[in-house]
Formats: structure tokens, sequence, C-alpha cells
């Protein structure tokens, strides 16, 4: 049974600022294991891989692979994007930046967006054709890279972008 907010508030304030960091190692060291995780960086991004490609049954594709994140059964290359809820409850505007969107052929077929909760559950997950990245993205040159907010507003009404139900990871 998962440990309460009040518990885990308690134990941490028992631990010094080293032990702490210890255990943020620790715990990735587990995630890192059994691949819901492949990096030391912060786990918000290969997690959402870890999510989508569960989605589809696959593996997500190896790091060093550029432009798209997951390749579904039937051949999709899928580009993953995730944020998550600030501590405030507001949606970050943005994900993190699209790369090389203008090249021919495109490195994705669909872009899946994800918005996480503060726990890492899934709040919103949302799936767009790279036609619809192309519309709504806008170059950012100090990056080299494409800026696509985060779905709201008109994107929410367009019938190219659907909404996808995907779930928590056991």
């Amino acid at each position: 049974m998962p440990l309460s907010d009040d518990e885990l508030r308690d134990l941490f304030a028992r631990l010094a600022d080293g032990e702490l960091l210890g255990l943020r190692a620790s715990v990735m060291k587990e995630l890192n294991e059994p691949g819901v995780i492949r990096s030391d960086n912060n786990p918000l991004g290969d997690y959402c891989e870890f999510l989508v490609a569960a989605h589809y049954g696959v593996a997500p594709e190896g790091n060093s692979n550029a432009g798209h994140d997951v390749t579904a059964p039937e051949g999709s290359k899928i580009q993953v994007k995730g944020r998550r809820l600030r501590p405030d409850g507001r949606k970050p505007p943005h994900f993190s930046g699209v790369r090389n969107l203008d090249d021919e052929p495109p490195p994705f077929d669909f872009l899946i967006g994800l918005i996480l909760n503060r726990d890492f559950s899934v709040a919103e997950a949302w799936q767009l054709p790279v036609e619809r990245v192309r519309h709504y993205a806008t170059y950012r040159s100090h990056t080299n890279s494409w800026s696509l907010r985060t779905i709201s507003g008109s994107m929410r009404d367009d019938p190219q972008v659907k909404p996808i139900e995907l779930r928590n990871a056991p």
C-alpha cells in the first residue's frame, strides 16, 4: 500500500539533503532496471515514452534514434512529448522543442503529447498527425526547434487532434 503524502513528508523530514539525493538515485536505478526510464536525466520524457510504448505493446526506440521515440506495430513513427502540471496545478504552455519538423520525409507520422499530474499519473494525452504539428508549431531559431503549445483552445476543436486513453504504469 503506497504511503500517504503526510507519511512521505514525515519520512523526508527525517532525512538530510544528501540522503534525499541518495534516495532519488536509488529510485532512478530501480526505474532504470525494468526499462521504465532509460537515462539519469529528468525521468519525465523517458516515462512518457514508456507509457506510449506500453499503449502500443512495443518497446521505445533506442536513445540514439533521431526523430521518433516509438514505432507502432503497423509501422507509424511516433514522437512523444510530455509535460507535468506545475505545482499550482496549471498546465505548462509548451511541450519541449520538436526538431527537424521541416524535413522531408518528416521524422515522425504522429506526435503524442501527454500532460501528467504532479504524481505522474496521466491527466491527458493527445495525438496529432505531423501535418497538424507543422500547422500549430512555431519555429524558434535560438533553439533550432519548433515550439508546440500544449493542447488547448482551438486545437481541442480540431478533428485531427484526438484525445487518446493512456493507462498509468502499474
